[in-house]
């Protein structure tokens, strides 16, 4: 159904997003199998990208990157301009200083690698932690294989990218 721009500035007042019908597949969305980055690239990488994605390496497939594009794309970032890392490369991270940097952790396991190995998923979700050394500020949503097969998490997931963004957004006003 094409809305009329009365009804999308009226949607748009309200704050109800509109969200568009791609135009490309998600299969022509994404390029490569691989955007992990290695150990040896985390220090140059990291210096480029003002936000990290942690993602549980074992369970990174291809379903659960092109829904992790999804996920980026909606708050206009793309696998292109994040770092994703995993839990191999947090001592390196300890190192950062970075001020404007922002986590997302997604998964339970991600939660407590930062924050604290007896925190369950449901205690530190919904809102923002200081994670390695009070260096870098953390949202932590649901697993991206748990998005996949509980797909009614992802309105909570939804939830916890709109306060990354708007939490990124604060940090960069600073």
């Amino acid at each position: 159904m094409d809305l009329k721009s009365g009804q999308l500035s009226a949607l748009a007042e309200m704050g109800i997003p509109v969200w568009e019908l791609r135009q490309q597949t998600i299969t022509e969305l994404v390029t490569t199998t691989d955007h992990v980055i290695s150990t040896a690239e985390v220090d140059e990488q990291l210096l480029q990208c003002d936000w990290l994605i942690l993602i549980d390496k074992q369970t990174y497939n291809e379903q659960a990157q092109r829904l992790l594009q999804a996920m980026l794309s909606i708050i206009g970032l793309s696998l292109q301009t994040v770092a994703i890392v995993t839990h191999e490369q947090l001592p390196q991270l300890q190192h950062l200083s970075a001020d404007q940097k922002i986590i997302l952790a997604f998964g339970n396991t991600a939660a407590q690698l930062l924050l604290n190995e007896k925190t369950t998923l449901d205690a530190c979700r919904g809102k923002t932690h200081q994670t390695l050394n009070s260096k870098l500020t953390t949202v932590v949503s649901f697993g991206l294989e748990e998005l996949l097969n509980n797909p009614e998490n992802k309105v909570l997931a939804w939830q916890d990218l709109q306060l990354a963004k708007l939490t990124h957004q604060q940090l960069g006003q600073r």
